[in-house]
């Protein structure tokens, strides 16, 4: 990327309505970083709520976290990439088993136990008819 990021639209989370807003995390972490183009953290050293938490070092953004790449691309793999579907996919990159949600698929096994539970369910209705 050349140049320099636009961060002018960040300019209004540096705001004590920021703070009480759906965009709070990004109002006082932002805030607290400097990232919101904001020159000193008033807004948040005035709040009651937001001051304590500033004042504990109260932050949600590590730097040093590292996370595990959910895929890699597979060593065989030559020329271009084709990401046109699932499939495809599956063929160039090696996928972290703890992934499945990728391809927002359940297993069979998951559906299998659904079925069972439904059907379990229904003979319990079907019992109470009994009672009555």
């Amino acid at each position: 990327m050349d140049g320099e990021v636009d961060i002018s639209s960040l300019e209004s989370f540096a705001s004590t309505q920021a703070l009480y807003g759906p965009n709070w995390l990004l109002a006082y972490e932002g805030g607290r970083r400097l990232w919101l183009s904001n020159s000193d953290l008033t807004y948040i050293e005035e709040d009651l709520y937001f001051s304590t938490l500033l004042a504990s070092g109260v932050g949600f953004y590590d730097e040093a976290a590292q996370i595990q790449p959910i895929f890699s691309l597979k060593e065989d793999v030559q020329g271009e990439v084709d990401f046109d579907s699932d499939d495809e996919i599956g063929d160039d990159f090696e996928f972290d088993n703890m992934d499945e949600e990728y391809f927002d698929s359940s297993s069979e096994d998951e559906a299998d136990d659904d079925t069972e539970e439904n059907s379990a369910n229904g003979s319990q209705l079907d019992n109470l008819d009994d009672y009555y």
